[in-house]
């Protein structure tokens, strides 16, 4: 039987997030991030109230259920998805509606998203994500344009389309911004991304001005941290050639290990913050976190910190990470043995003024008395 693949992917999540430099738009941004996909869960598992993400809401509208035999999903999750139809028309309701979502959602978002039909689920994700890396060659327009008579935004230079109050003062912004300064407001302390952080943390600061509780008002620096996992092109290419001996179980070795994954980062970021943010914020000054996290999907981290809590919690994660992959890649292994036993990961800080601009913060890696590399020590 035939297979229909839609693959979607976000591209420069990081650079989308910190792009305005403010610290309320990154927390719109991130939020919106977050709740595009939504996550592989396992079966009979439903996801929290607060975390509705906008590709189940497009399911719905299309009449497509992952629940029936229609659809099945091998990668959902981190702002990206692989999902395997048996109809050709559901897939086609499905990318319509993804793509007119997606405009209204999030304006700017580079991503890429590309269909492919094949003989089995194996074959059709390969084609689709041999399409999808074509598609990184050929960047889409970001409208609207900016003509030499159109007003421009003062901080990213895009095309201006509204006019917010900001600290007290009007400001003329895109269509991005302004979509991520509207949504901030209706952002809880506490919302979907920040509870795979703390289930116990409730006050997580937006505001850089207003509520982030730095050591005085000397000491205004803030950390950027950014994690990923390391040797997962090994372990999936181990998955790629068994799949191709038994494309019967692509979805079942591709999901798990997504899965898998997934649950580790999510695991070690509540250690690392149940262990070195819990008593830096009892011990704190206004009661609010000292810290605020940007991405937290598949094995990518990336989250603002005060600096004296940064080197501690990332070593932390670190640490926690190899132990958690090696707890939920043990399943998987038993009928996956090529996977290896864990996977360890490594880090990037960045300190610099909180008054610093995000999207410089977060390239400023390349400049090394502003940026350290932390290994996993074992």
């Amino acid at each position: 039987m035939t297979t229909h693949a839609l693959l979607f992917e976000a591209e420069s999540i990081q650079a989308y997030i910190t792009d305005s430099g403010r610290l309320t738009d990154a927390v719109g941004a991130s939020a919106r991030v977050d709740q595009l996909c939504g996550d592989l869960l396992d079966s009979g598992e439903k996801a929290p109230a607060q975390a509705q993400d906008l590709l189940s809401v497009v399911l719905e509208v299309a009449g497509v259920s992952v629940d029936g035999d229609m659809l099945s999903f091998s990668r959902r999750g981190g702002g990206a998805f692989i999902a395997l139809f048996k109809q050709e028309c559901a897939r086609d309701r499905v990318q319509a509606l993804w793509s007119a979502a997606l405009t209204e959602v999030a304006p700017g978002l580079r991503f890429g998203l590309a269909t492919a039909s094949a003989s089995n689920t194996l074959e059709a994700a390969e084609a689709g994500m041999k399409r999808l890396r074509a598609l990184r060659n050929q960047p889409s327009a970001v409208l609207p344009e900016a003509g030499p008579l159109t007003r421009r935004s003062p901080r990213t230079g895009r095309a201006a389309v509204s006019r917010i109050t900001k600290g007290g003062s009007e400001e003329w912004v895109d269509a991005q911004t302004a979509i991520h300064s509207g949504h901030v407001q209706r952002i809880q302390t506490h919302d979907a991304l920040t509870c795979h952080f703390s289930q116990v943390l409730k006050d997580w600061p937006r505001n850089l001005e207003t509520d982030f509780p730095f050591l005085d008002n000397v000491h205004r620096e803030i950390a950027m941290v950014h994690a990923d996992g390391n040797g997962l092109g090994v372990a999936l290419q181990a998955l790629s050639n068994h799949c191709k001996k038994d494309p019967n179980t692509y979805i079942e070795a591709y999901a798990g290990f997504s899965r898998a994954v997934t649950k580790a980062t999510r695991a070690a970021a509540a250690i690392a913050t149940s262990e070195v943010l819990e008593p830096a914020t009892h011990k704190g000054i206004n009661g609010y976190v000292p810290a605020r996290p940007l991405v937290l999907g598949g094995d990518d981290l990336t989250i603002l910190l005060r600096p004296d809590v940064a080197v501690p919690f990332t070593e932390a994660f670190l640490q926690a990470f190899e132990k958690e992959t090696e707890k939920e890649l043990g399943p998987l292994r038993k009928k996956f043995a090529f996977l290896p036993e864990r996977l360890s990961a490594a880090a990037g800080i960045a300190i610099v003024s909180a008054s610093h601009p995000f999207d410089r913060a977060r390239r400023s890696r390349c400049k090394p008395s502003c940026w350290t590399r932390l290994p996993h020590q074992a």
